[in-house]
């Protein structure tokens, strides 16, 4: 879906129909320059100071939290709406503590890289509209997405330098299954950044050793000191690949135990194709 959008450019006309976008804004940028306010302005996302003007039921964009965003937040969304969180990344780590509510459902976006011209390849280091656009992708809002990057010069550059992400997460049903692309996908020279960034979820610093320890990457490439062997779109095309495969057999192994349930035949012996790789 994300290669789709990048593929064809940004349309002229979009339908007027999509979820909810709120933007809990507070108020640390300069207005000429943010891209919330911005939509704000051109009433494509409501613009709220308070974290208690979140609607009920809807997701909150927030990079501290444990679940990665997935297409098994589209009904939510769908139904309730997505915010935002508007803050300057000079006073993010002091921001975060803002976002500490109990009613609120918070899920963090996977790694992506900044198209903006302050922190163009940086990963995560998105704007508000970077943020939005991209998470209305994954949850398969792609008309909704398209028409809030109408408005910003640089909205095709997001997404062709991150086609091959947001298809691959588009394309996962769940946390877990983002994630596991999230890992297949990371380039080894940023996985220390995302580790040392403010709020970095806990879970991600084993999930990441696991990774390195599997495909034998030594601590220097992790933390990018050392040049990969391998040219780096190489390696990214390979890991989307396995990705892919692995995904693809998980789910035959369902459909073959759906089929099994349906004529009484389910077995403890169903094959596993996830031990093949």
């Amino acid at each position: 879906m994300g290669r789709r959008a990048a593929a064809r450019g940004l349309p002229s006309a979009l339908p007027e129909e999509g979820p909810y976008v709120g933007i809990y804004h507070l108020d640390q940028c300069d207005p000429k320059k943010c891209t919330g306010t911005r939509l704000g302005r051109l009433g494509l996302a409501e613009v709220f100071y308070n974290l208690r003007g979140t609607p009920y039921g809807a997701l909150l964009l927030d990079p501290s939290s444990e679940v990665l965003l997935s297409a098994a937040d589209a009904a939510a969304i769908e139904e309730h709406g997505i915010v935002a969180f508007d803050c300057s990344w000079r006073q993010f780590s002091q921001s975060l503590r803002l976002l500490r509510r109990p009613r609120v459902v918070g899920r963090a976006l996977p790694y992506l890289l900044a198209a903006n011209a302050v922190n163009y390849g940086k990963p995560l280091r998105l704007t508000t509209a970077e943020a939005l656009i991209a998470s209305l992708i994954i949850v398969g809002q792609e008309n909704a997405a398209l028409r809030l990057a109408r408005p910003f010069p640089w909205a095709q550059t997001f997404l062709d330098l991150n086609a091959h992400l947001l298809e691959a997460y588009a394309e996962a049903t769940g946390p877990e299954e983002v994630e596991a692309a999230q890992l297949a996908l990371m380039p080894p020279k940023h996985a220390q950044q995302l580790l040392t960034r403010p709020g970095a979820p806990d879970s991600l610093a084993p999930a990441l050793s696991s990774r390195d320890h599997r495909s034998g990457v030594s601590e220097g490439e992790a933390r990018g000191q050392i040049a990969p062997s391998l040219g780096e779109g190489r390696q990214r095309r390979r890991r989307m690949a396995k990705h892919r495969r692995m995904v693809r057999k998980r789910r035959e192994r369902e459909a073959i135990i759906a089929a099994l349930r349906r004529h009484g035949l389910e077995s403890n012996s169903t094959p596993d194709p996830l031990e093949e790789e």
